[in-house]
């Protein structure tokens, strides 16, 4: 299982392979989805939906950044995928 080091401002999270492998993609997606908005000004279709992404695109400028524990989390994965 993966452990994330909690700190005074962050929350541990522990997860199976399978776990971790599917907050992978769902991450890509995301990240997908906010290409595409930066890129066209794609939003949701659904109200809600749109109204959620855009409140996320504009917290995003001051939101910590999740590359290196996305990247280590990835080589976890990685290592642990059934061949």
């Amino acid at each position: 299982m993966f452990r994330m080091t909690p700190n005074m401002v962050t929350y541990a999270l522990t997860l199976t392979a399978a776990e971790g492998d599917h907050l992978l993609r769902l991450v890509a997606i995301g990240q997908l989805a906010l290409a595409e908005h930066r890129r066209s000004g794609w939003l949701p279709a659904r109200s809600l939906d749109a109204t959620q992404m855009s409140e996320h695109v504009r917290a995003l400028p001051t939101a910590a950044p999740i590359d290196r524990p996305l990247q280590a989390l990835n080589v976890w994965v990685q290592g642990h995928r059934r061949k």
